[in-house]
């Protein structure tokens, strides 16, 4: 048994790739579990740089210099950033402070509904389950008011931070594009002579994470906007804000579609009632999910982020638990990473 793991040791761990490996995994890891809250700016517009990296290389491609490619690109990105701020984001600011003023009435309906269901199924559901249930809203609702009331009373140090994000990001993705090739080759001298493995690793993982990034922001940006036609055209209320909310729940997978249903579901039914137009909003709104998970996905993740979904869900789980909602939308990337440290351990076949 011992002399096993010891050979196990000596073909996986102290092999001089694996090693040198293993011991740059560490030292990155360590930097950014301690330094990460420093570099957060940094690592945005690593992120950032990365997704518009391709647009770059597109008009490299047409013969474009690449200090003009990475200005353009950058210009046209900011721009539809400003567009967002001083068009929509106003728009969805008063859409969330008026659902806040009539949350408390759609409660109320929705409470009307609720007690509506024992009167038709006595033997399935009865009033102290409906009570429960409006008791558990209630308490989450005082919950998340306390949280605002938080938020509020760090507002300024919050608009500091997006001050300073809003001037370090721009500067750091400027310079990471315009010199991607020197920054590059002062990487690659920093790391070790034997690096098979690191190779392996970075050319696996950059492939997947790339693909899955650009899938899903098309995904985000193609379900909400049909999302929001739909709320549009059946005149729902918070139209902009629940169809941003159903274009982000895709990156969570599962959970995120059910939980963007959950106050669709309660703001049709409080405004509609058991009504016509009621049925056919969530029918069509199912469909739109069905659609996306079925069809849409497979077409734009046909070449990448190959994990089962049972991975997926441990992954939103452990992730979600170490870091919240920060770990819960990066678990899939993060999964993606460590199947390819995995995969560039093992031996090649």
């Amino acid at each position: 048994m011992i002399k096993n793991i010891v050979e196990w040791n000596k073909k996986y761990i102290l092999e001089p790739n694996n090693f040198w490996f293993i011991f740059t995994f560490l030292v990155i890891s360590l930097g950014v579990f301690y330094l990460g809250g420093y570099l957060l700016p940094f690592f945005v517009a690593v992120i950032l740089s990365f997704l518009l990296d391709v647009p770059v290389n597109l008009l490299e491609s047409l013969k474009v210099k690449r200090s003009y490619a990475v200005t353009i690109v950058l210009s046209l990105s900011f721009s539809l950033v400003v567009l967002f701020i001083l068009y929509l984001f106003p728009l969805m600011w008063n859409q969330v402070m008026k659902l806040i003023g009539d949350f408390p009435s759609i409660l109320t309906r929705m409470q009307k509904y609720l007690f509506d269901i024992p009167n038709q199924y006595p033997n399935i559901v009865s009033f102290n389950h409906i009570e429960a249930i409006i008791q558990y809203f209630e308490n989450k609702l005082l919950s998340l008011s306390e949280s605002l009331i938080k938020v509020s009373l760090n507002s300024l140090l919050s608009v500091v931070t997006i001050l300073i994000y809003s001037i370090l990001v721009p500067l750091l993705m400027f310079y990471l594009l315009k010199d991607k090739v020197y920054v590059l080759s002062v990487v690659n001298r920093a790391l070790p002579k034997k690096r098979s493995v690191l190779i392996r690793v970075k050319h696996e993982t950059l492939k997947q994470i790339k693909n899955y990034l650009i899938g899903k922001l098309i995904e985000i940006l193609i379900v909400g906007f049909v999302s929001y036609m739909l709320f549009a055209i059946m005149g729902l209320n918070y139209s902009i804000v629940l169809a941003l909310g159903v274009g982000f729940s895709v990156l969570i997978p599962y959970v995120g579609a059910v939980a963007i249903t959950i106050p669709i579901i309660m703001i049709a039914l409080a405004q509609f009632g058991l009504s016509h137009d009621f049925w056919w909003l969530i029918s069509i709104y199912l469909i739109i999910q069905i659609l996306d998970g079925n069809v849409l996905v497979p077409l734009l993740f046909s070449e990448a982020v190959s994990l089962h979904p049972i991975i997926i869900i441990l992954s939103i789980l452990v992730f979600g638990g170490i870091w919240g909602v920060l770990g819960v939308f990066f678990a899939i990337p993060l999964a993606t990473f460590i199947k390819a440290v995995i995969n560039g351990l093992l031996p090649e076949s």
